[in-house]
């Protein structure tokens, strides 16, 4: 089974920095990159592991070499979206007990450490990818 690479996929368009100090914006610790945006709500998605195979990506990326980057990254970015739409993979958030699961997960540290929001309506319709904001 192939796995995908959620970092491989991300195209930054502004090189991160490397540094221990907090700070606004995108930054790395040498492995992948991050966003800071303070009190800034983020959109989160990832996605299960056979959800998306590195087949497609890595067909997706010669598709898209000789489009401007600005324009790779947006057609990336839906063409990402439409295939998780599809349900492909096992799509294990199908199974309320797995959903409820993922969703404690992510709420654990509500209001303690980070703020998270609820897992969004978009995982019982999109099975194999999870959203919060």
């Amino acid at each position: 089974m192939e796995r995908a690479h959620p970092a491989r996929i991300f195209v930054m368009t502004q090189k991160p920095t490397h540094s221990l100090e907090p700070r606004f914006g995108w930054h790395s610790r040498g492995y992948l990159p991050h966003f800071d945006g303070g009190e800034l709500a983020q959109f989160l998605t990832f996605r299960l592991h056979d959800a998306l195979p590195q087949s497609v990506l890595i067909r997706w990326r010669e598709e898209l070499k000789l489009a401007r980057p600005g324009e790779a990254e947006a057609i990336m970015r839906r063409r990402v979206e439409a295939y998780l739409d599809q349900g492909h993979g096992n799509c294990y958030l199908k199974d309320p007990n797995v959903a409820r699961m993922v969703q404690d997960a992510l709420l654990f540290h509500d209001q303690k450490k980070i703020p998270t929001g609820r897992l969004g309506r978009h995982a019982k319709s999109c099975p194999p990818a999870v959203h919060a904001i």
